[in-house]
């Protein structure tokens, strides 16, 4: 591609894409927002392999990017320092592999990562320090463990276990020194999915087909077990689950109407943000790619069948756009 992928710093301040090098491989370029796309700089510099994954840190003065040696797919986490576009690896590991990376703005030293370095087999969760690279085993896994899900607070409080009969179990703990105990167990026939925490901790955002034909979106009390509806549509299952980055409320879910993604609407707050951006995208289905910390700049894509993806830059306050490419 010419360029993809564009996000937006955490502040606000600073927009990155992905976009060729003079040697065609693909780099993290930034400038900031409001300037011309010729004051862009590449502040990635991979010689031998495109980046093709990277997300701002929650410390603006730093960036994420995923990168293997020569397709091997042993993928490291490397991190630039902005101020001095100094690179380092975060997971320096022969023959390791990072999966998945996660971030919270209370955190913004901190890293979460899942990485299979005591047991090849096995991916535990990691934390490891921006700053001085320090990396702490923070959740080992005890060998059915596929996904973990962290809280607000940069903890990891829930697991998706694969269970040997094709079932899943959804796991979670009160507090990281807590043992893990079962939310949901499930067999073949069924599907559960933990999406995330409220802000609070106290509750799970978990989609379930539990008692019916399709997936619905549910806010589980981690201890009653009571579950309140969030969202349900008798002919799709939940596809997409927008989950607020700094309140961590559950704002929309996407179902699958006449064939194509439709958004449901959870929170008015961004009803008239949805209405103005429908309009940009000429029936195409909008999706946030990233928003900075105070959730006034989006960078927005639309998804369409009959052409490519189209970037834009929308500011809520002003309900303003401003097409990126």
């Amino acid at each position: 591609p010419e360029r993809t992928s564009p996000r937006i710093s955490p502040d606000g301040k600073q927009l990155t894409w992905l976009a060729p090098d003079a040697r065609g491989n693909l780099q993290v370029w930034v400038r900031p927002v409001g300037g011309k796309d010729q004051e862009a700089v590449a502040i990635t510099r991979d010689e031998k392999r495109p980046v093709v994954v990277y997300e701002w840190a929650e410390d603006p003065g730093y960036l994420l990017y995923r990168q293997d040696a020569a397709g091997d797919e042993n993928f490291h986490l490397f991190v630039v320092e902005l101020a001095t576009m100094n690179v380092r690896d975060l997971t320096p590991f022969i023959g390791v592999r990072m999966s998945a990376w996660e971030t919270r703005g209370k955190c913004p030293d901190t890293v979460l990562l899942s990485l299979n370095l005591r047991d090849r087999k096995h991916f535990d969760l990691y934390r490891v320090s921006l700053k001085t690279g320090a990396l702490e085993l923070d959740a080992q896994n005890p060998g059915d463990v596929t996904r973990w899900v962290i809280d607000a607070n940069c903890l990891a409080r829930g697991a998706e276990a694969a269970l040997s009969d094709g079932g899943t179990e959804l796991r979670v703990r009160d507090t990281i020194k807590a043992p893990w105990r079962s939310l949901v167990k499930v067999g073949l026939e069924e599907s559960v999915s933990l999406r995330g925490f409220s802000l609070d901790g106290k509750r799970a955002f978990v989609t379930t087909s539990i008692d019916t034909d399709t997936d619905r979106l549910v806010e589980k009390n981690l201890k009653t077990g009571a579950e309140r509806l969030l969202a349900h549509n008798g002919g799709s299952d939940v596809r997409e689950v927008l989950l607020h980055p700094v309140r961590f409320t559950a704002q929309a879910v996407t179902f699958e109407v006449g064939g194509k993604p439709v958004w449901t609407l959870l929170e008015t707050s961004i009803r008239g943000d949805f209405e103005a951006l429908a309009a940009l995208g000429n029936g195409g289905l909008p999706r946030i790619a990233s928003r900075d910390r105070a959730d006034n700049l989006w960078v927005v894509y639309f998804v369409t069948d009959a052409g490519a993806r189209r970037f834009w830059l929308w500011d809520r306050a002003a309900k303003q756009s401003t097409f990126l490419f």
